[in-house]
């Protein structure tokens, strides 16, 4: 069965040349750490698309005027490491992360099918009300696919309390225009446009790979202090796997832009990560299959090894059958999976089970792939 997880991305190492630099992130603990300003309560995150797709950059180039932060691009790490001597470069991703159905709110703003599609999802708690955080999206596919058909998208989704369903917070300062390749460009908006012309072998010390450039723009959004949300940060290629895009996010940038308020008291612990388990049980029944158990000796060992922390285990199922069924059979999952870690020797109550039942899917249900892909215990590991 297909997993993913975050706890620890199996990729390999860069070495890259010219003025960026890009390597994979070890954990979700180290990307919170990367991009935190440390004003913002984050209380779980998750990764979905190819493992060698994110990674953590630090530059020099002035054109992303960034010195570190987070990638996220439609190829691989290398994809936007200059020296920038062609007008179109590809780059494959691995398939070795999950991958999920198209998701339904890039769709809203793309022009066609989504190709490595990637997505990196958190929540959190502002003790404020503005949060914001510093961003650059480049492209191969400027300036020749500029009003055309093959025109990669990426968006900051973000929904919770007092936000009317889901927000993009990838706008330009008009709070009004999505980001795209056409609409920032070397026609409109271009202002906020930079143009990386591929350079002659003698002036490859001062470019990076892709053709084109967004100035460093600010995502922003109002929200209610003490309240949860979600911010989904999430790219992909439309109508074709060719020509990468990406985007780069500034080290420290996720913050309080806004009016600082006193925490919520009793919120006290740290996700250190979150780590997704696909399990097959049997039709009806919370019986574990022996198929797995090495994935939850894995999670015993984390435990054991850490007095310190805590665990959630959390059950969620596909839509088949009434919401009340559903329930049960995430409750007694999850309970399952308790049980047979204390019998492994983690003691009860460093470990809460919650059933979720169908309410929290992971794409639309709409077939036996993505009703598998629903079918998960997540674990999110507290300090």
């Amino acid at each position: 069965m297909k997993y993913s997880f975050i706890l620890f991305f199996l990729i390999g190492s860069f070495s890259l040349k010219a003025q960026l630099t890009i390597e994979p992130v070890t954990s979700g603990k180290q990307v919170l750490e990367l991009i935190s300003g440390g004003t913002i309560q984050v209380e779980s995150i998750d990764y979905y698309g190819s493992f060698n797709a994110i990674g953590k950059f630090t530059n020099n180039s002035p054109i992303l005027n960034m010195k570190s932060g987070i990638y996220l691009g439609t190829g691989n790490l290398n994809a936007p490491v200059g020296p920038n001597l062609t007008g179109g470069s590809s780059t494959p991703q691995s398939r070795d992360g999950i991958q999920l159905a198209d998701d339904p709110d890039l769709m809203k703003i793309a022009s066609g099918k989504l190709f490595d599609q990637v997505i990196l999802q958190f929540t959190f708690i502002p003790h404020c009300d503005t949060i914001s955080f510093q961003f650059v999206f480049g492209s191969e596919e400027y300036p020749e696919y500029v009003q055309k058909k093959f025109n990669d998208v990426f968006g900051f989704f973000i929904k919770g309390h007092g936000i009317n369903g889901t927000k993009n917070m990838a706008l330009l300062p008009d709070d009004s225009t999505p980001i795209t390749i056409n609409s920032v460009n070397m026609l409109y908006n271009n202002q906020y446009y930079i143009y990386n012309k591929p350079t002659t072998p003698e002036e490859v010390k001062n470019s990076l790979q892709f053709d084109g450039f967004t100035r460093k723009l600010t995502a922003r959004s109002h929200v209610i202090s003490g309240q949860t949300y979600t911010i989904k940060i999430a790219i992909a290629d439309v109508n074709d796997m060719s020509y990468d895009s990406g985007v780069f996010i500034e080290a420290n940038s996720f913050t309080c832009l806004g009016q600082t308020l006193p925490p919520v008291p009793g919120k006290t612990d740290s996700v250190v990560a979150t780590y997704t388990l696909h399990i097959e049980f049997p039709f009806n029944s919370s019986v574990i299959p022996q198929q797995y158990h090495r994935y939850l000796d894995s999670m015993y060992e984390v435990l054991s090894e850490n007095a310190a922390y805590v665990m959630e285990v959390n059950g969620h199922t596909d839509n088949a059958g009434t919401s009340e069924y559903n329930q049960l059979l995430s409750e007694k999952r999850a309970l399952a999976v308790k049980a047979y870690l204390v019998k492994k020797g983690i003691d009860e109550s460093r470990i809460v089970a919650i059933g979720f039942g169908s309410s929290k899917p992971l794409n639309g249900n709409r077939n036996e792939k993505e009703k598998a892909q629903n079918r998960r215990v997540v674990f999110v590991i507290k300090r």
